[in-house]
């Protein structure tokens, strides 16, 4: 967390802000990421399976 040098309000908000972007990020990647990880293994398992003509 970056240093907050406001009192009251503002800090909290900023402190909310900095926090709440770093979840989201988080919260994203594992949401995002975790369908196209499971699309990217099926297509690997797939292709990997594929008898060769």
């Amino acid at each position: 967390m970056p240093p907050i040098f406001f009192a009251g309000a503002p800090g909290g908000c900023l402190a909310g802000a900095a926090a709440g972007a770093a979840l989201g990020a988080s919260a994203g990647t594992v949401i995002l990421g975790g369908p196209v990880a499971v699309a990217s293994a099926i297509q690997f398992f797939n292709t990997i399976n594929k008898p060769q003509n």
